[in-house]
């Protein structure tokens, strides 16, 4: 934009602050930032005026410059600094005068200039509301020069650096800019998949100048004012971590915009011993206390420079290549003289929250604030998460631990180990005052906190690097695995390909060496005679006795060989492999169509059914159905779910008794019913789409049909506790929703374990229209009350089940595909 446009297209806003500031040209009192950058030039020209006719050229443009660069506007005049810069820094080029020491004094002395200017537009409320109105290049400019001077150091004063970072910040949440020396180039080898889940991020390893780096890339699926919130969110986190420098803070590299052209990504170094949980785990707790020291001086640092990190948690905590804690994500940090605009974010985790983020009110404060004193709190939580493994309260599930916190209850002090001193443990009480007045601040934290620095840090264990064979998490092997196999190996993968030869008696060892010999609950032994397909048997028999055929001899040998199981439970777990045999023998009869034997497979089918009951109903039955792993838990499960869906448990009491039993045993062993398994999705887009709670959302095919792949993304990343919290989560997740057909509810299709080999996905119908928020900004809210009806039938079925959704909210409402808005279909949740 030329000089003129820009002073047409902006209003003056020259406070008096700056008629002083900067030279003046023409009875107008223009301001002429570049003056002795300029003055300098004229000089140079002049004294070579008998040279080539260039410099004649030269010397003319800058007596033009002389006008043309000069403006009446404070802002306007920053505004164009920045190409006027570029221009006279051309001309000094063709001169010859780059490396002279004159034009470098010229130079630094128009730039300290333009800091006065800068200072004025903070004093001045009008020239202030003038640059907050910039927008496209103009506001890309004025951000560019306020970084460039403070990254030159011309701002001196606190004060002044302070309100510099202040407009920027309002700035680039006006305009959805940011300062254009944040971006970076040069990264390359970034992975396919992300390695870790933020807020509102994804996790990718990349490098950058031979350096592993991670990627934090922010999800782009969301549109309208989500998306905007997101941008705001990721705009303000890099503007926060951009300047921090500590050896307790995770350092900022910049941001990358190439790697994925549709997202922007911030870069940091890549952290190769994970999260501090990961760490204590891996290597012990001797450190703990040191830890805990580096961790204070991170957030005393934070604070020290008016930040409030306002996530702080042993999540958010990484060790460094030194074996040093490193604060990390500030998705929700702010300024202590942030705007409420950027104060009132109300997330976060509630297990690390100070009583009055939960109800300011009740505490004597008006809004929602993050503060030092809630950082204190949290970092009291913290302590007990480092020692325990588990913030406070985490046995407890988030509406309980809301009413214990703000009843004034704090946990008990952890027994160990490892052992926490007396001395700690009164520390930690401080931090969890009630009143925050009454918390220490973070210096006196640190002192609390203080780790003898003198003594070496002990060397940490070696172990296999992330990654490792040794160390990385369980993930579902493909159908071809190797032998041998494990528990970890088929961790939810449901059973392999296996021979018809199968050792029954091997099963009934295993499952009777976990089996207590305790009588049923009605007093009587548990039956030491169970033969589940006694009749499909006996069938047979009959049918080879009636046959002359070679090979018949052999076929009742293996009938022969089958003999009674002493217990319910190996008597289920072997009735799958059993029922298999005997069909491919009726096969090889000819007798897969004959109706007496579908009448005997039915009876051995009764008799599961009836069994299972009796185990349902026998707390040392289930207590041995609990124990079972591997091959034994998921031949239980698939025969379970196999009854469930053939119908064959008529009383609503026992197919809940049925599925929470399921829910257990997938819980305890990693794995879940066979038949939850699809195949045939193919087509999967590269990028995901959506993202949920600890999942993302891709689109891809399978029969024809447009499905939504909902995949774990953190499975590469966690280990230990945290995966396994995750992964039940998934199978509580799948195996509630499986079973729920209602026309107001998300269809279920199944499980894809091909997609993403590292990786379990939830399948179910693509929703073209997004969700119910998305479909009203879209379409309008003609039908708002027609989508709350059909949102409450959805609900009043889950309760009908005795199921309680537990986060019900518009992002997860979604309208159906219609064929036209006049013939609008009904809306669905889950």
């Amino acid at each position: 934009m030329s000089g003129s446009a820009q002073r047409a297209a902006y209003p003056h806003a020259r406070g008096r602050e700056t008629e002083t500031t900067m030279e003046t040209v023409g009875p107008n009192s223009k301001i002429l930032i570049y003056s002795a950058l300029l003055s300098f030039l004229r000089g140079a020209c002049d004294a070579r005026l008998a040279g080539p006719s260039e410099v004649v050229t030269i010397r003319t443009a800058i007596d033009g410059y002389l006008l043309s660069m000069a403006s009446d506007d404070v802002v306007v005049a920053v505004v164009e600094s920045l190409e006027h810069r570029k221009i006279l820094l051309e001309i000094s080029s063709k001169l010859g005068l780059a490396d002279d020491s004159k034009f470098r004094a010229a130079l630094r002395t128009d730039d300290q200039g333009i800091a006065t200017l800068l200072v004025s537009i903070f004093n001045s409320k009008s020239a202030e509301d003038a640059a907050l109105r910039l927008q496209g290049d103009s506001a890309q400019y004025f951000l560019d020069v306020v970084q460039n001077t403070l990254d030159k150091g011309y701002i001196l004063a606190q004060e002044h650096t302070r309100r510099a970072h202040r407009i920027i910040r309002k700035l680039s949440e006006s305009c959805d800019m940011l300062p254009s020396s944040l971006f970076i180039s040069g990264v390359s080898g970034c992975d396919d998949h992300p390695t870790f889940g933020g807020g509102y991020g994804d996790i990718y390893r990349a490098s950058h100048n031979n350096n592993p780096v991670a990627l934090k890339r922010m999800r782009y699926f969301l549109r309208g004012s989500d998306l905007r919130r997101v941008r705001l969110k990721f705009c303000r986190e890099a503007l926060v971590w951009k300047d921090l420098q500590h050896p307790h803070i995770l350092p900022f590299l910049g941001i990358d915009r190439d790697t994925f052209p549709s997202s922007l990504c911030m870069v940091s170094p890549w952290m190769e011993l994970g999260t501090v949980m990961n760490y204590l785990e891996a290597h012990g707790y001797a450190n703990v206390d040191r830890l805990l020291y580096e961790i204070s001086q991170g957030l005393q640092y934070l604070h020290s420079n008016n930040i409030v990190h306002g996530d702080l948690r042993g999540l958010n905590i990484l060790i460094n290549q030194d074996f040093s804690a490193c604060l990390a994500d500030f998705g929700l940090s702010v300024f202590s003289d942030a705007t409420a605009s950027m104060t009132t974010n109300r997330g976060g985790s509630l297990y690390w929250m100070a009583p009055e983020l939960i109800d300011p009110e009740r505490f004597g404060f008006k809004k929602f604030a993050r503060t030092p004193a809630t950082d204190v709190y949290a970092y009291g939580c913290v302590c007990l998460e480092l020692y325990t493994g588990r913030p406070p309260f985490s046995q407890l599930p988030e509406p309980a631990a809301l009413m214990k916190i703000l009843s004034g209850e704090r946990p008990q002090r952890p027994s160990g180990p490892p052992a926490m001193s007396d001395a700690l443990w009164r520390n930690i009480v401080g931090y969890w005052a009630e009143s925050a007045p009454t918390r220490p601040a973070t210096e006196i934290v640190v002192q609390n906190m203080i780790w003898p620095v003198q003594v070496p840090y002990p060397s940490p264990p070696q172990t296999p690097a992330v990654g490792d064979a040794a160390s990385s998490p369980t993930l579902p092997v493909s159908d071809d695995a190797p032998s041998p196999r494990t528990s970890q190996d088929d961790a939810m993968s449901g059973p392999k390909t296996r021979t018809l030869a199968f050792s029954l008696s091997q099963q009934r060892q295993d499952i009777a060496s976990t089996r207590p010999n305790h009588p049923t609950s009605n007093g009587a032994a548990t039956p030491g005679t169970i033969l589940i397909y006694e009749a499909l048997i006996l069938f047979i028999k009959d049918a080879c006795r009636a046959r002359s055929l070679s090979g018949v001899a052999g076929v009742q040998e293996t009938l022969d060989s089958y003999h009674l199981s002493d217990s319910a439970v190996s008597s289920i777990v072997e009735s799958l492999q059993c029922r298999k045999t005997l069909l491919e023998l009726a096969s090889k009869l000819g007798l897969a169509h004959d109706s007496r034997l579908r009448s005997a497979l039915q009876l051995g089918e009764k008799r599961i059914a009836a069994l299972l009951v009796s185990i349902f109903n026998d707390k040392s039955e289930e207590d041995a159905v609990l124990q079972l792993r591997d091959d034994s838990a998921q031949y239980f499960l698939d025969v379970v779910q196999a009854t469930l869906d053939r119908g064959l448990l008529m009383a609503q009491e026992h197919s809940r008794m049925a599925r929470r039993i399921v829910r257990k045993l997938s819980e305890t062993c990693d794995q879940l019913p066979s038949s939850i398994f699809i195949s045939g999705v193919t087509g999967r887009e590269e990028y995901y789409t959506l993202g949920g709670g600890f999942g993302n959302i891709c689109r891809a095919s399978c029969g024809g049909q447009v499905v939504a792949l909902k995949y774990m993304r953190a499975v590469n990343f966690l280990r230990g506790d945290e995966l396994r919290r995750l992964r039940s989560k998934f199978c509580r997740e799948a195996l509630v929703w499986k079973d729920l057909l209602h026309p107001y509810i998300l269809p279920f299709m199944g499980i894809d374990r091909v997609s993403y080999p590292s990786s379990l996905c939830m399948v179910s119908p693509w929703m073209e229209h997004g969700t119910v928020l998305n479909y009203l900004n879209d379409h309008g809210r003609g039908d708002v009350d027609k989508l709350l009806y059909e949102i409450a039938q959805g609900l009043e079925y889950l309760h009908s089940h005795d199921i309680v959704h537990g986060d019900l909210r518009g992002a997860s409402s979604y309208p159906r595909r219609c064929p036209l808005p006049a013939n609008r279909e009904p809306s669905q949740i889950f």
